[in-house]
């Protein structure tokens, strides 16, 4: 019986998309694998493994859990090398976390719990825009990582994650558009 990997995302608006391109443009020098703009997401609940059967249970599972969740702005101001500590792999953006990306995360990961561990580290927002081999950071040149992208979340996407060779591809299987919130950005 085939499953599929998938996983719980915020996506990232084109406008976004299009600053983070001239980022990664600007810093092409960096031999590094950039993530592709139709790739880039924020992770809110890691890639799982289920079957046909259990899809439909999980879209239903996920509709109701972010039934009543609101609109929330995130914001982006460094640009770093992360994850801290041994295993440093990845170019990614950083900012502070909204107490609603944590709400959200906790709530899925709650109601999501027979496929998925709840995370032990506290949720991060993150937002990954290169990978490299692990061990391989003492050779690449330091980062100059102020930025300014910030974007309201108004939606969350249950995405499918398909493993090749070049790297991972990703396709939205379902959205869910939150409600807007009283204290909206747009």
């Amino acid at each position: 019986m085939k499953k599929r990997r998938i996983f719980v995302a915020l996506p990232i608006p084109g406008k976004i998309k299009k600053e983070i391109a001239l980022w990664q443009e600007k810093h092409s020098h960096i031999l590094v694998r950039w993530i592709k703009s139709e790739n880039l997401h924020i992770t809110v609940v890691p890639p799982w493994y289920v079957t046909d059967e259990e899809f439909q249970s999980t879209v239903q599972t996920i509709k109701e859990s972010v039934g009543a969740a609101e609109s929330f702005s995130v914001r982006f101001d460094k640009v770093l090398f992360g994850p801290s500590g041994q295993s440093v792999r990845l170019i990614w953006a950083e900012g502070e976390t909204p107490k609603e990306f944590i709400e959200l995360k906790g709530r899925l990961e709650d109601a999501l719990s027979d496929f998925v561990r709840k995370e032990k580290r506290p949720a991060k927002l993150h937002l990954t825009i290169a990978r490299f081999k692990p061990g391989t950071l003492e050779h690449l040149p330091p980062l100059n990582g102020e930025i300014r992208w910030e974007f309201e979340i108004k939606s969350i996407d249950l995405m499918e994650s398909i493993l090749k060779r070049t790297g991972a591809e990703y396709s939205v299987l379902e959205s869910f558009i939150f409600q807007q919130s009283k204290n909206s950005i747009c």
